[in-house]
């Protein structure tokens, strides 16, 4: 062991010169990354927001827009579906229940965490044919995805929440009987 007095070897201080350099360089790179990391740019926000996007579809179904509604959906459900399926349950619609408007479309319960979130629209449909009219309340829990920086709806996860079948019952009794003579 080498007295305090001892001066170090050439060869002994270029270890503890590379030693040191080592040291310094590794706490140097350390303090770099972990600042590039606090200072890391933002995510960037969603061009739009869950409620807007339930909003938007609830407008296509008032105006029957099927492209309004096929723009809400995402990939994977405009994958299942068309634009000219979209448009033909519109005129199916028309044909078997008559004139169908919807007379509000309202949005509610939206909750999001990171890139899911959910929400209900709640519509009231009015319905006429022959002479019989009707409204009735439709509720529907959608599912959405956030894809490539917007909000769409996974039709995959969409499900009936309520309707108020006795006013729906009520309306297309008189039309079955009148389809019997």
């Amino acid at each position: 062991m080498a007295d305090k007095n001892t001066i170090l070897s050439g060869e002994e201080l270029t270890r503890v010169c590379l030693w040191t350099l080592l040291v310094a360089a590794m706490l140097f790179l350390l303090g770099n990354s972990t600042a590039l990391a606090a200072t890391a740019p933002p995510r960037p926000q969603p061009t739009n927001t869950p409620a807007q996007v339930l909003q938007q579809y609830c407008d296509g179904y008032k105006t029957q827009n099927a492209q309004q509604i096929y723009n809400t959906i995402s990939s994977v459900s405009q994958k299942r579906t068309s634009l000219t399926k979209i448009q033909e349950s519109f005129n199916i619609f028309t044909q078997v229940y008559g004139d169908v408007k919807i007379d509000t479309c309202t949005t509610r319960n939206i909750q999001q965490k990171n890139s899911n979130a959910t929400g209900n629209i709640k519509a009231i449909v009015d319905v006429s044919k022959y002479g019989f009219s009707s409204s009735f309340p439709l509720e529907y829990s959608m599912g959405l995805v956030l894809e490539n920086g917007a909000w769409k709806i996974d039709i995959s996860q969409m499900h009936y929440v309520s309707q108020d079948t006795d006013d729906l019952f009520s309306f297309l009794q008189p039309l079955v009987s009148l389809q019997q003579f």
